[in-house]
C-alpha cells in the first residue's frame, strides 16, 4: 500500500507541467536511482530463481511486473524532457546492458541475468509498454539479424 501511494505521489509530481520541476527531477538523479534499484531487484530475483530452482517465476516477480507498468506510466507523461531522460537512463543502465546483454551473451559468465528471467521480463515488457519508440528499439535489438 505504501509502495502504491509513493508511486502515485511521484507520478503526480512528474505530471506538473513545469519545466523547472522537470529539470529538478532530472538533477535529483531520481531516474538513475530508480533504475539502479530495479536492476538490483532483478539480480536478487534471479539469484532466488537459480538457487531455489524455481520454475514458476510469476509467483516471485509481481513487483517486477509492477515496475514495468510504472515504466509505461512514465512513458505516458506529457513532459518530453522527463520521458526522454527516463528512456535514456533506462536503456543505458538497464535494458541494454542487463536485459538484452544477458540474452545475447555467448557465455554464461557474461550474463547478468539467467535466460528464463530475461525471457519472462522481455515478454512482460512487450506486453506492458505501449510507447512505440521504446517498443521499436526493443524489437530491433532483440530481433536484430546477426551481423556477419
Amino acid at each position: 500500500m505504501v509502495k502504491i501511494a509513493s508511486r502515485a505521489s511521484v507520478l503526480s509530481l512528474m505530471k506538473i507541467p513545469d519545466e523547472l520541476m522537470s529539470k529538478t527531477i532530472i538533477k535529483s538523479m531520481f531516474f538513475e536511482r530508480y533504475v539502479s534499484l530495479i536492476k538490483n531487484s532483478w539480480v536478487k530475483l534471479d539469484q532466488v530463481i537459480l538457487n531455489e530452482k524455481l520454475y514458476n517465476i510469476e509467483n516471485h516477480a509481481s513487483d517486477e511486473v509492477d515496475n514495468l507498468f510504472n515504466f509505461q506510466d512514465i512513458f505516458a507523461l506529457e513532459s518530453d524532457l522527463l520521458r526522454e531522460h527516463f528512456i535514456t537512463v533506462l536503456f543505458e543502465n538497464l535494458l541494454l546492458p542487463v536485459l538484452i546483454g544477458s540474452v545475447v551473451a555467448t557465455k554464461r559468465q557474461h550474463q547478468i541475468l539467467s535466460l528464463p528471467l530475461c525471457i519472462f521480463l522481455i515478454a512482460h515488457l512487450l506486453n506492458t509498454v505501449k510507447y512505440k519508440p521504446v517498443l521499436n528499439v526493443i524489437f530491433s535489438v532483440v530481433f536484430m539479424p546477426q551481423i556477419r
